[in-house]
């Protein structure tokens, strides 16, 4: 029998962690070896009143052979939303994945706040993972929104350029994407509890998808690197796959087999030249200049902009072709005035944008 400890949080007393004590399996490639599992799907576990999906997260992990921890989102009050775990609490972990059900935004923003969002930013600029399963997440925080800019948590740490909300309800099948961490893995899709719908978003990726629908070029899944981190994001949880080709273990596996691959969590105070990196600028806050320190894995045309937080373009620092290395560049802005910037790195296959502040 499978034993578990609890272990109680600072946040509310109906949040919790529990610490199954299975293992993973000692022989694995694998590199991700901590998983903080967190339950925001609103379920009678959480204090809520909408279904329970626990079983869902918790049957493919168990059968992967992956240990995690699991927080528990308080649901008993919702006024305002509670949030979820802090940054600091996720620092200890190689990999969240966060699930939240059937909630859709009727609390405003419940599915993640906004404190979430910039916990979970936080989080990933330490070399985080998350993989993020959430229906309507897009809907309720973002319900006017059919493309995301820079410095929306979408764009930012999904890799989301726009959505078509709730395209489908829901699709029947489910196909890992060409050069996604599930290629070529095939699942059926139904809606999880009788009765109920099941939307999906239809989502454009910076970069690359995760899940195609119904045999087409369309997802609902994406995936995205953004130099120190990775994330996976599905609008089709994992509530509502069920084994057909492939089993749901094996699509968990895959996605954290991918996290681990890329390296971002087997030395995170290590990084070789392997992958597009944009380091936070140092000093933030500065006056009036600042060093943005960016590397390369390959030869590329590179271009480092600025812009102002109305989006418009204040100057282009460089813009020619490097090799594969790590470079410096000084931003001098004396004739700017304070506030928040951003910088963009751009090559052919790559961009990434961070913000700093100048402070006189």
């Amino acid at each position: 029998m499978k034993s578990t400890t609890i272990i109680s949080f600072t946040c509310l007393l109906t949040c919790f962690i529990i610490i199954p004590t299975h293992s993973a399996n000692p022989n694995s490639p694998r590199q991700i070896e901590t998983i903080l599992l967190v339950d925001d799907d609103g379920g009678p576990n959480n204090g809520g009143t909408y279904p329970d999906f626990q079983q869902f997260y918790f049957n493919p992990l168990n059968q992967a052979g992956y240990s995690y921890d699991i927080f528990i989102v308080d649901w008993s009050i919702t006024n305002p939303p509670q949030n979820g775990p802090t940054a600091a609490e996720m620092s200890d972990y190689d990999c969240i994945i966060w699930f939240t059900g059937d909630t859709w935004g009727y609390y405003g923003l419940d599915v993640l706040t906004q404190t979430d969002e910039q916990n979970l930013a936080e989080y990933l600029d330490g070399c985080g993972t998350l993989f993020l399963n959430a229906m309507d997440y897009l809907y309720a925080s973002y319900p006017s929104s059919g493309t995301f800019n820079p410095s929306q948590f979408p764009y930012d740490y999904l890799g989301v350029v726009s959505t078509e909300q709730d395209y489908w309800d829901p699709p029947s099948t489910v196909q890992g994407a060409p050069g996604g961490f599930a290629e070529g893995l095939i699942f059926n899709v139904y809606r999880p509890w009788p009765g109920g719908t099941f939307w999906s978003d239809k989502l454009i990726p910076r970069n690359q998808k995760l899940l195609n629908v119904d045999g087409s070029q369309e997802a609902c899944a994406v995936q995205y690197g953004g130099g120190v981190f990775y994330t996976a994001f599905s609008t089709v949880g994992l509530e509502g796959l069920c084994h057909g080709p492939d089993s749901v273990a094996h699509f968990v596996d895959c996605i954290l087999t991918g996290f681990g691959s890329l390296n971002a969590v087997n030395d995170k105070n290590l990084f070789l030249i392997d992958r597009y990196i944009l380091h936070q600028n140092f000093p933030n806050p500065f006056n009036p200049t600042t060093q943005i320190t960016y590397q390369i894995p390959v030869t590329s045309f590179v271009t480092i902009s600025i812009y102002n937080t109305l989006g418009q373009h204040i100057t282009t620092l460089v813009n020619q072709q490097q090799h594969l290395g790590t470079y410096n560049i000084t931003w001098n802005a004396q004739n700017l005035p304070s506030g928040i910037y951003f910088y963009q790195l751009q090559t052919t296959d790559f961009h990434y944008t961070r913000p700093m502040i100048l402070l006189k």
